[in-house]
């Protein structure tokens, strides 16, 4: 069974590459997209992905928000945490940005 993983982003083309670099990994499956830390929360109750990638420089609700909601997330980095919706999911989130 491959490790589903939902990839959140604002930027399209992306949220496009990081999904095609993905599943050219056989083990690994983009089970969804979010376009803001908002829509990762709720697509993440909805699609109870393994893994969530989050940029950290989105709209609305940035990636370490939607972190730091779920799951206590403080800095950059990495955590299993557990995520409860209308059951529990365990998943690792994986805090991605760019600083110029």
């Amino acid at each position: 069974m491959p490790v589903r993983i939902l990839v959140a982003d604002d930027d399209s083309t992306i949220r496009k590459l990081l999904k095609r670099l993905l599943e050219d990994h056989p083990q690994w499956e983009v089970c969804g997209e979010a376009v803001d830390g908002l829509d990762a929360v709720a697509k993440t109750e909805e699609l109870a992905p393994d893994v969530v990638i989050l940029d950290l420089g989105m709209p609305r609700m940035n990636g370490l928000q939607a972190a730091r909601e779920r799951c206590g997330v403080e800095e950059h980095g990495s955590r299993s945490c557990e995520w409860s919706g209308s059951g529990l999911a365990k998943f690792n989130v994986f805090l991605c940005g760019w600083t110029p």
